[in-house]
Parts: structure tokens; C-alpha cells; sequence
């Protein structure tokens, strides 16, 4: 067999490969999932924690108001809101520079544990100096059709009954109700079961609605259905 023969059958070997690679089906292309912002939330977190530049500036942007409204619906002080929020950050970035860095832990939830302790401390110190009342920064679904008075009047209804919630009611009221968190998100910050959890805001809830009632029984209003 001539080298000029060899070659010509190589070469139609490689014809043959290449029209049957373009007779097989086309493979479809991978699905990628859009990433939820769950996950964005998270992604951002482990970029800060592996100390990655700028990354932990970008944290704070993100959630920055978020945590003030967080705060402010805890403590019901919007100037103390801001200084705990600017105090949690400072300390979740100790968190992610000191030792009890995890770079597998859940920054997210480090954060709002980190505020929600911050915030219990605050009104420990209030209850301290005898400081009985408390504002809340509630969001009501109110009509378009309610006038400025009956939007103001509702508001400080509801903040009167958030503020005799106990602490730890308010508390998850804030996280699930007007943070709209998941209840794995406020299990993993109280670090208890989803149960549990998912119990202890029913309660809440029913203490708020009880509350919520007596005011409007005591201003002649009929209770909500």
C-alpha cells in the first residue's frame, strides 16, 4: 500500500467522522437557573468572609436598609436603629477578620443574630430606666382611600400593640411579618427547630390579635375580621 493511499484513507475517515458528528442530534443546552436572591444574599456574604476587596462594602449597601428597618421595628427608635445597625456591622466584620469566622457559616444569619441581640440589649437598658413606652415602625395594609388621620390613627394602634408584645414575641413578629423572612431564616438566627418556631410565631401572633381587639373594643371600634 502507497503512502498516497494511506493518506487518502485517513482523510476520509476524518470526512466520515465529521458528517456523522453533524448528523447526531444537537444536545441541548444546559438549564441554568436564575440565582434567587437568597443566594445572592449568601454569595455576597462568603465573598466578604473570604476577604475578598470591597466585597464587605458591598454588605453593607445591600443590607443596610434593611437592617435599620429591622432595628427600627424592634426598638422603635429610629435614631438608636441607626447606631445598632452601624454597631452590627462593625461587629459582624470582627466576626469575619476574628477567629469566629466560619467560611462555611451562614453570614446572613450571623448578621440579624448579631442586630437582634443588639436590640434586646437596648431594651434591657430602657426597661432598666424605667422607660415604659416603646414606638414601633409597623407596616399596616392600609386602603388609598383611608384619609391621613385614619392612616395615623391605625399606625399608633398597632404600634400600641406591638409595644405590649413581650420582647421575644416582637421580636418574631418584626423578622417574619415585616422583614417577610422564612421561617428557616428566623430558625437558623434563634437556633431552634422550624417547629418550634413556626409555634412561637403562631402565639405571637395571637397575643397581638388579643391586644390589637382589647384596643378597639376600649375606642367603641369594631374588631377586625
Amino acid at each position: 500500500m502507497t503512502t498516497a493511499t494511506l493518506a487518502e484513507g485517513s482523510v476520509q475517515r476524518v470526512r466520515s467522522a465529521v458528517v456523522a458528528r453533524n448528523q447526531a442530534p444537537a444536545r441541548p443546552a444546559p438549564t441554568v437557573q436564575p440565582r434567587s436572591e437568597a443566594d445572592e444574599d449568601q454569595a455576597l456574604m462568603r465573598a466578604a468572609q473570604a476577604g475578598e476587596p470591597t466585597a464587605f462594602n458591598h454588605v453593607v449597601e445591600r443590607f443596610g436598609v434593611r437592617m435599620l428597618r429591622f432595628l427600627e421595628c424592634f426598638v422603635g427608635d429610629r435614631a438608636r436603629a441607626r447606631d445598632l445597625a452601624q454597631e452590627s456591622f462593625l461587629r459582624l466584620h470582627g466576626c469575619f477578620r476574628g477567629h469566629e469566622n466560619q467560611r462555611d457559616g451562614n453570614g446572613v444569619s450571623l448578621l440579624y443574630t448579631i442586630a437582634a441581640n443588639l436590640g434586646r440589649d437596648e431594651l434591657r437598658r430602657r426597661k432598666a430606666r424605667r422607660e415604659t413606652s416603646l414606638q414601633a415602625a409597623a407596616v399596616v395594609s392600609i386602603t388609598e382611600s383611608e384619609s391621613r388621620l385614619e392612616r395615623d390613627e391605625r399606625q399608633e394602634q398597632v404600634m400600641r400593640s406591638l409595644a405590649e408584645l413581650d420582647d421575644d414575641a416582637r421580636l418574631l413578629l418584626v423578622m417574619r411579618e415585616i422583614q417577610d423572612m422564612s421561617y428557616d431564616e428566623i430558625a437558623a438566627i434563634q437556633q431552634v427547630a422550624i417547629g418550634t418556631i413556626k409555634s412561637r410565631i403562631s402565639r405571637a401572633r395571637l397575643a397581638f390579635r388579643d391586644i390589637w381587639c382589647r384596643h378597639q373594643r376600649a375606642n367603641g371600634d369594631r374588631s377586625p375580621s
